[in-house]
């Protein structure tokens, strides 16, 4: 679906934190508007709200690993980091900054990272990440309460 990565000069190291030279990316980037993208979602529809697993909204994910010629795990230097661009699908209308998530693979839910920003007019928003893994674009649910105009606490059962 059109993600990129971009990797700076020795973004990328083995387990001794070396720099390498060669390296093969797999990245798989999922938009929601894909039929089955809720069967292969990855952890649950939960993200880390001050403490609080509150229910999320996804635009899109995308996992990202590298490794070496022998099929060994290689890490994002977090000193350097990797900028990713990843279109998105439904596209959140009228946002040009929205907040991105790091699957934390032991709980499932997803914590907050830094925000990625719109591309000029387009679906696709790029942010900067310092380790691989699962990153997704979304944001808390709320339900407006219409008489006050507050936002309150909705829940949500998800069935995958």
């Amino acid at each position: 679906n059109n993600a990129e990565v971009s990797f700076p000069a020795n973004a990328i190291v083995d387990g001794n934190n070396n720099p390498v030279t060669d390296a093969t990316m797999k990245i798989g980037n999922i938009l929601v508007s894909d039929p089955g993208a809720v069967d292969i979602f990855p952890g649950t529809f939960l993200g880390d709200v001050s403490g609080s697993n509150e229910p999320i909204e996804s635009y899109g994910f995308v996992n990202v690993s590298v490794e070496d010629g022998g099929g060994n795990s290689l890490s994002l230097n977090p000193a350097i980091g990797a900028t990713v661009r990843m279109p998105v699908n439904p596209d959140p209308v009228g946002e040009n900054t929205i907040a991105t998530w790091r699957l934390n693979e032991t709980t499932g839910v997803w914590e907050q990272g830094s925000n990625a920003t719109r591309v000029g007019a387009s679906n696709v928003f790029e942010f900067n990440v310092t380790s691989f893994s699962w990153w997704n674009i979304d944001k808390p649910i709320g339900v407006v309460d219409q008489p006050s105009g507050k936002v309150e606490e909705q829940q949500i059962l998800m069935v995958k």
